[in-house]
């Protein structure tokens, strides 16, 4: 994902800084990778309320770099910045919290109010524009990100259902659904491009 984004950076500033759905997919990127640096250097020696905190407050930021690039890859809202101002505010805010805990207990019941009140409206958000678009603009690109959402959201469902029920599965898999959207956008871009 950290290539991915280096990439998709570099052509958003070749191409004139004009296209923002390479931008916003590049940020998609770095935070997606971010949000799972607590599996990847769990055994490394590294602090874990530290690599926790990394985790958890980069996912929402993911979440919202993907509203985004829905945002502009529809064309719908993409040019709102109240709209925007509205989604980044809470984040900001949900991250300072995250931050500051101490505790893995403190940041885990604010991820959890991370996840059901902020990540998955946005996420619902987004799939609404993306069948406006369908319906409406008849853009069938929606459809492959359709379809990566039923990935998500089928997976994060699975997570909302075990950690509010203080029910922890074996494997959390949301990343599944995440790494299939992150893959689906970069092919759909990759052909574009």
């Amino acid at each position: 994902s950290f290539i991915i984004f280096t990439y998709f950076l570099f052509l958003f500033f070749t191409m004139g800084s004009t296209d923002f759905s390479y931008l916003y997919f590049g940020l998609t990127c770095l935070f997606f990778g971010l949000s799972y640096v607590n599996m990847s250097f769990n055994h490394d020696g590294i602090p874990q309320i530290f690599i926790e905190k990394i985790s958890r407050g980069s996912f929402p930021w993911t979440v919202m770099f993907v509203t985004f690039f829905i945002m502009e890859f529809t064309n719908h809202f993409n040019h709102n910045k109240w709209l925007k101002t509205g989604i980044t505010i809470p984040i900001v805010l949900l991250t300072i919290i995250t931050m500051v805990q101490e505790k893995i207990v403190g940041i885990a019941s604010t991820f959890q109010f991370t996840m059901v009140g902020i990540m998955l409206p946005l996420l619902i958000f987004s799939i609404v524009i993306l069948i406006v678009s369908l319906v409406k603009d008849k853009n069938k690109k929606t459809v492959i990100i359709l379809i990566s959402f039923a990935a998500v959201i089928g997976t994060a469902a699975h997570d909302i259902i075990h950690v509010t029920a203080s029910m922890y599965p074996y494997v959390y898999v949301m990343q599944f659904g995440f790494f299939s959207l992150v893959i689906s956008l970069f092919f759909l871009l990759a052909f574009d491009q």
